[in-house]
């Protein structure tokens, strides 16, 4: 390697072997994001309803600690749904890692629920600074048959301000049945959560609650498949999940874990939610999630005004189905690529600018049964070919090999400006 850098400008090596790199990194990152594209999960909701368990607390001075986990789950939604009114707030963090690590997303989301003299009303607002995620903010109405929904004031997100963003005055963005609501955005706002919980979803049925002060805590787990005999807690929350982050395909679930923080007579004060799953938004990632719902019960706190204010001018309106879905700038790129997914070799030209130095050359692909099956490329005299997860590189003389991991620990997609320093050479085996 020494004697390869003595010969040849050390700069015009990392010029076209960033060109390289950049090139094959793209080619490699479009066939992640798209290969698997307009494949989704099954788009009917399931046949029939499925509700949480709900139970009337009972009144024979028995405690928490004399009933089982989902006995006290019962309880507590039990409780909640006998209030005439309450306040809840949502809080939540989901981080996302895809090919190899180079693209990192993280997504926040906050949301009310409040409820009074038979109104229910759910904001929820959903941000990301990235282009991968998108950012949305909707308010839903729930009446008797319908959902009501609006968008923010403004499509900014910047000029959102969480639980208080201000809301469009213009006609509703969708009325939906019910039906329609759990296909887009699962299950309906009088529910206790997003997840199904019940006997057929509970997995971890022998947790038993502890005690912490004045709380009591009760942590559980839930099935997230319908493979192991049980049922599937997120089959209603999947859909949702995959409406606001614009998902190819339904979410799936690696664990659900849940903890209950209630009183003596089983009113919730908060729940946590603990999740990992995998998601495909043209490429696959692996991720986190974070959510906390803290509950309030003075009547104070209950927001319902936006009814009489918005909502009630649109309570009889007519049904109009679910909103017709923007294209986004991915859409409209795989159906650019398409005619080149159904050739074997296609020739493009190169040309660009790296670090302020001019670069041109060409690139051969080549396909096989719409999968990517090689690039060739030749940069002023650096030749290079990707295939079997590798990448060779010949320079006049020299001759070497760039693993897969070590190709894209060279390159960042969330970085706006490519950094000549941060090649690391040594990577390269001859």
């Amino acid at each position: 390697m020494r004697a390869f850098l003595k010969k040849f400008t050390r700069r015009r090596i990392l010029v076209l072997l960033a060109a390289v790199l950049l090139i094959v990194a793209g080619v490699f990152a479009y066939f992640q994001f798209f290969r698997d594209k307009g494949v989704s999960g099954v788009d009917n909701p399931p046949s029939g309803e499925a509700y949480s368990i709900c139970l009337t607390p009972p009144t024979d001075g028995s405690k928490p600690e004399d009933h089982t986990a989902l006995e006290n789950i019962g309880y507590i939604i039990g409780r909640l749904s006998a209030r005439d009114f309450y306040h809840s707030e949502s809080v939540s963090k989901a981080t996302a890692s895809a090919l190899f690590g180079t693209v990192n997303v993280t997504q926040n989301v906050v949301g009310s629920k409040d409820y009074k003299d038979g109104v229910l009303i759910v904001s929820s607002i959903s941000t990301s600074a990235s282009a991968f995620a998108p950012s949305k903010a909707i308010q839903r109405f729930y009446g008797e048959d319908k959902a009501v929904v609006r968008n923010a004031a403004s499509d900014n997100k910047n000029d959102w301000d969480g639980i208080y963003t201000e809301w469009s005055s213009a006609a509703p963005s969708e009325v939906l049945t019910p039906a329609e609501h759990i296909n887009r955005y699962g299950l309906w706002g009088t529910e206790f959560s997003d997840y199904v919980i019940n006997e057929k979803t509970l997995f971890s049925t022998d947790a038993v609650v502890t005690r912490e002060g004045d709380e009591y805590v009760l942590v559980v787990s839930l099935s997230v498949s319908s493979e192991n005999g049980m049922e599937d807690a997120t089959e209603y929350y999947k859909r949702q999940m995959k409406t606001m982050g614009d998902l190819d395909s339904f979410p799936k679930f690696s664990s659900a874990e849940l903890t209950f923080r209630f009183g003596e007579d089983w009113t919730i004060y908060s729940l946590q939610t603990n999740e990992v799953y995998t998601s495909q938004k043209g490429f696959s990632a692996d991720c986190v999630g974070e959510n906390v719902v803290t509950y309030s019960y003075e009547e104070e706190k209950v927001d319902v005004s936006d009814y009489e204010e918005y909502f009630i001018h649109y309570a009889d309106a007519a049904v109009t189905g679910p909103a017709e879905e923007e294209r986004t700038a991915l859409d409209y790129l795989s159906a650019g690529f398409a005619p080149v997914l159904t050739e074997e070799n296609t020739a493009f030209s190169i040309d660009g600018t790296i670090a302020g130095t001019p670069v041109s050359g060409a690139a051969v692909l080549n396909m096989q049964g719409g999968s990517l099956n090689s690039l060739r490329l030749a940069i002023g005299d650096l030749s290079a070919a990707y295939e079997q997860g590798s990448l060779f590189l010949r320079y006049k003389d020299f001759l070497g090999r760039l693993s897969a991991d070590a190709l894209f620990s060279q390159i960042s997609f969330g970085s706006d400006s490519f950094d000549l320093s941060s090649l690391d050479l040594s990577l390269i085996h001859i």
